[in-house]
């Protein structure tokens, strides 16, 4: 079983949303899970197997194959690395163990109290760090992992069924490319149905190393745009680095059946706000995410039967939520300044902003804000509407 892009004749895939139309068109999949409404997106040669939950029917079918995919148990095969016949070949400190079907290539070093699990292949000239785990990976040539990693073991991922907690499968693998430098006390998860893979941007464009990418970008040989296009910009690639969520904020919520341990995550799509209404879904990597009411990938190939009921409970008033706005200003001197004056005077607080379109008159702002709840964005929105200089201004909800 594999996903849409990268399954082949004879395997069996999933599709569980209109987002990957383009993918389950083109896929060569023999089978495939998925909905009612979305089969009709298949191509001739896949088969469609209906069912009402994609991913939970994706789950059962994976542990059928795979009986092994939920578990991660320690390698109980992992024996001292001086009882191995890499006891001569590998430069190891004190207590490294090492599994079953583990590959170590020449000129390689290995900290203490490593330990090599089962299902992993290193390449030349490779250093493993001390206290680090690796299991179900492919690290290639003069790559470096420093002290404290846990490497290949599997992700998160669970879904609420029948009071209990479905664990998601991860069959995938990680592969670590050529020349990477893996940070002190990294955690790099493998992946569900695909492999988790970490690039080197120096090997795409034809450079040996990173270092030598950098001087070739300095030069001009490498221009931006071939650096936009190396990996297609996702719609919320800015946008996601702003939810915010203090570890001390705590999650003002009550939710219909709800299983402790599971993680919970406000949508970056839409960014819901107290006082309006809210629903969650599940989600394969991520938990359960809350939505607005209003949130338009409701409006996807997402069944109600599959919603969550949540609402809001005992919310701080002193407590901040991000929220979206976009803002079409005319475009002179001190505009921005006098707009971010506005906001602050009425309580929040702009975390980012991004020009999203430019013209001669007037130009396009998208703002992350920090506020209290809906009453307090539809303030500052109304505040905002007042100004001269903006021509209109609206909460921006957005489409994955």
């Amino acid at each position: 079983i594999v996903d849409l892009l990268n399954a082949r004749k004879d395997c069996i895939t999933f599709f569980h949303s209109k987002k990957y139309n383009k993918e389950a068109k083109n896929t060569k999949a023999s089978y495939c899970i998925t909905t009612q409404n979305l089969k009709d997106h298949l191509p001739n040669n896949c088969i469609p197997i209906v069912v009402n939950n994609v991913l939970v029917a994706t789950s059962t079918v994976t542990q059928k194959f795979y009986p092994n995919s939920v578990e991660d148990e320690y390698d109980k095969s992992a024996i001292n690395i001086n009882d191995t016949d890499y006891k001569d070949i590998v430069e190891a400190g004190k207590n490294v163990l090492i599994g079953e079907n583990v590959k170590i290539g020449e000129n390689c070093i290995i900290g203490h109290n490593t330990i090599i699990e089962r299902n992993v292949q290193i390449g030349d000239n490779c250093k493993i760090g001390s206290n680090t785990i690796l299991r179900n990976s492919l690290i290639k040539n003069n790559v470096t992992i420093l002290d404290n990693c846990v490497i290949g073991k599997k992700g998160f991922g669970f879904f609420p069924k029948n009071n209990m907690n479905l664990r998601y499968p991860h069959i995938g693998i990680v592969i670590i490319n050529e020349n990477c430098e893996i940070g002190c006390g990294s955690t790099i998860d493998r992946g569900s149905l695909s492999n988790t893979e970490i690039g080197n941007f120096a090997n795409s464009f034809n450079r040996k190393s990173p270092e030598e990418f950098l001087v070739a970008i300095g030069k001009g040989s490498i221009k931006p745009h071939q650096l936009s296009k190396l990996k297609p910009r996702s719609t919320l690639s800015f946008f996601s680095r702003y939810r915010r969520r203090d570890t001390n904020d705590k999650m003002p919520l009550e939710i219909s059946n709800f299983q402790p341990g599971i993680a919970i995550h406000y949508a970056e799509c839409c960014f819901p706000l107290p006082n309006e209404n809210i629903l969650g879904l599940t989600s394969e990597d991520s938990g359960v995410i809350i939505h607005s009411s209003l949130c338009k990938e409701l409006d996807k190939e997402t069944k109600k039967e599959d919603w969550i009921t949540a609402s809001w409970k005992d919310v701080d008033p002193k407590q901040y939520f991000s929220s979206r706005i976009k803002v079409s200003v005319k475009n002179e001197p001190g505009s921005l300044g006098k707009l971010a004056t506005i906001v602050g005077s009425a309580g929040g607080n702009i975390t980012n902003l991004n020009i999203s379109e430019k013209g001669d008159d007037y130009f396009d702002m998208i703002f992350i804000i920090d506020v209290h709840n809906l009453d307090h964005l539809d303030k500052i929105i109304e505040t905002l509407s007042e100004v001269d200089i903006v021509s209109s201004v609206s909460r921006l909800l957005i489409n994955l």
